[in-house]
């Protein structure tokens, strides 16, 4: 049984740097040279900022006007400006720690009690949600082999310190098979960071002390100082009963103004939050949970976990060892927000489904040059690896079925006949039989998607577009016959008409978002008025002539033949 969680960081990076370019700089501790992790690099007066990696670097566009407040756990904070920065890109931080070996504070020492309730009370008290840009990093190994890469940008909503919402903008992702041929995934660990609540906790989580009041607090866990500085106190927390129910850790606060500054969740032995596809068995799980804040704000939540997995429910002996990290980097509270896609996804959807919707890289290709979250030169390595060994992840790959399928000229699509029985109370109901024949609409729908995302780059409005169709909100419960198929494909192919009508009148690149809105919803309902025509004239296929007409129209536009391809002709003469 794993005993204690291995956080690994695979972090180095190296450069020089100059002014008015972005360059690298590295955090050392003054006094031993040590590199100071994740600390948090703000510009002055703004809340914007990034924070070094795992060995202490982090990307910035110094100016000489500029002033950094650079801060992390343990150290004086300290304001640099571009005259303080050493020749070689270092920043030195001064410690600001006081040991205590292994001091225990009974619960009668009560400050400590206090001290988390008034940092309970201060989240409580953090009334308006936050939001802002964030980018979230995962990684997995297995047997020293990167098996998957991932990298995403959400919109953050943060409230009560938590992370309540993240609204995708773009991601990409590499994944390479295992050992034994299979892949491995983190389906939904961007969910996993939104489910918990620090004061609400979670349904499958633990329980840890921000929860509980003062009385609860003292009866559920002993507290123990482990440093002190000049800013605030380590506190280690212990169950003292129902270890499985409960998170073990510690949590820094800060003495003057109660709030926390980091607080590390370690997972109970038992695990109730992860869970395998294929109900393989999991044989061993370590979690922990890492929340840092700056000034109120959160600006990151990792979450890595080492497990044992059985690649056969009934040789539990075989098992596979994989070790997963994800840190969600926060830009600040309230920063500038991305332009989300035009799609709207649902709640329950896993990561993977959100990174095959992005059409193309351009749009990547300009976030990630403002990201100021460096890869180092390790993950670069493990980049570079799985890239070479893997596969890139995308609406192109395989590896599994895509619930939203991007228009093509070279493909055609398919509905099959749902085998599930389609509910009483979602088909209305007539007496008279022939009326019933006009609700066949009840047994199918269809629902495409005008995809729209765009960014500014060098003061130019960039553009990706799609036409998408939504399996998560199409269904069928009619027979599959050649006409059926080529409405279906017709329905299809009016979105990829619109959507290149919607390409033409965005051709100025220097548009307003107010501007690109308003082009955008006349070309979505032209395109809804469009299908609706259809629906009215050849519903089903069930107009033949009707439907050749709107064959025409798209051979006419797009150079497609459904007629000629499904040939509903013959099927309704036989």
């Amino acid at each position: 049984m794993l005993k204690k969680l291995l956080l690994f960081y695979l972090f180095s990076f190296c450069g020089q740097w100059t002014f008015g370019q972005e360059a690298s700089y590295l955090i050392l501790d003054r006094s031993t040279r040590e590199q100071v992790p994740f600390a948090h690099v703000l510009r002055l007066g703004e809340s914007t900022g990034t924070m070094s990696n795992g060995d202490g670097y982090f990307i910035w566009n110094m100016s000489p006007a500029d002033t950094l407040e650079i801060s992390s756990i343990g150290y004086v904070t300290r304001l640099i400006t571009a005259a303080d920065i050493t020749s070689s890109g270092e920043i030195l931080l001064d410690a600001d720690i006081i040991n205590l070996q292994g001091l225990t504070i009974t619960a009668d020492d009560s400050y400590l009690y206090d001290m988390i309730d008034a940092a309970r009370k201060q989240l409580v008290e953090d009334e308006s949600p936050h939001v802002g840009k964030s980018y979230l990093l995962v990684h997995s190994i297995s047997e020293d082999r990167a098996i998957e890469f991932s990298e995403s940008f959400f919109n953050a909503e943060v409230h009560h310190g938590s992370v309540t919402d993240l609204q995708f903008k773009n991601a990409r992702s590499y994944l390479a098979p295992r050992s034994d041929g299979r892949y491995f995934i983190n389906i939904d660990l961007s969910r996993a960071m939104v489910m918990y609540s620090l004061l609400d906790g979670g349904s499958r989580f633990p329980t840890n002390p921000l929860e509980l009041n003062k009385r609860k607090l003292k009866k559920s866990y002993a507290l123990t100082v482990v440093q002190r500085s000049s800013e605030g106190v380590q506190i280690a927390f212990e169950p003292k009963r129902k270890k499985a129910d409960y998170f073990s850790g510690y949590i820094w606060i800060d003495s003057a103004s109660d709030q926390v500054k980091e607080l590390v969740l370690e997972s109970p032995e038992e695990n109730t939050l992860f869970k395998t596809l294929g109900n393989l068995p999991i044989i061993d799980m370590a979690y922990q949970m890492v929340y840092s804040f700056q000034q109120a704000d959160l600006l990151s939540l990792r979450i890595a976990y080492a497990t044992s997995i059985s690649r056969d429910e009934s040789i539990l002996q075989d098992t596979l060892s994989v070790e997963a990290e994800g840190i969600l980097h926060l830009y600040g509270a309230n920063t500038e927000r991305f332009v989300e896609p035009t799609i709207d996804v649902p709640k329950e959807i896993s990561d993977y489904r959100l990174f095959q919707l992005p059409p193309d890289t351009m749009i990547w290709s300009v976030i990630y040059r403002q990201n100021k979250v460096a890869l180092t030169a390790r993950q670069e390595q493990r980049l570079k690896e799985i890239q070479e060994d893997g596969t890139r992840f995308n609406r192109r790959s395989h590896l599994f079925e895509s619930n939203y399928l991007h228009w093509s000229g070279d493909e055609r699509v398919r509905i099959k006949k749902s085998p599930k029985t389609l509910p009483a109370a979602d088909v209305r109901s007539l007496r008279d039989r022939v009326s019933k024949s006009n609700f066949m609409a009840d047994n199918l729908k269809l629902s495409t998607i005008l995809y729209l995302d765009y960014v500014e780059s060098s003061g130019k409005i960039l553009y990706e577009t799609s036409a998408i169709f939504d399996v998560y909100q199409s269904f069928n419960h009619l027979d599959e016959t050649s006409a059926l198929q080529c409405y279906i494909n017709i329905y299809f192919d009016l979105a990829e008409i619109y959507r290149r009508q919607l390409v033409a009148r965005l051709s100025d690149s220097r548009m307003t978002p107010t501007e690109i809105e308003k082009i955008y919803q006349e070309v979505s309902t032209e395109l809804l008025e469009s299908q609706r025509a259809l629906h009215e004239d050849a519903f089903a296929g069930r107009d033949i002539e009707a439907l050749r007409s709107w064959s025409d129209f798209v051979l006419e536009k797009l150079g497609i033949d459904n007629f000629g391809i499904f040939r509903p002709d013959l099927t309704a003469e036989e």
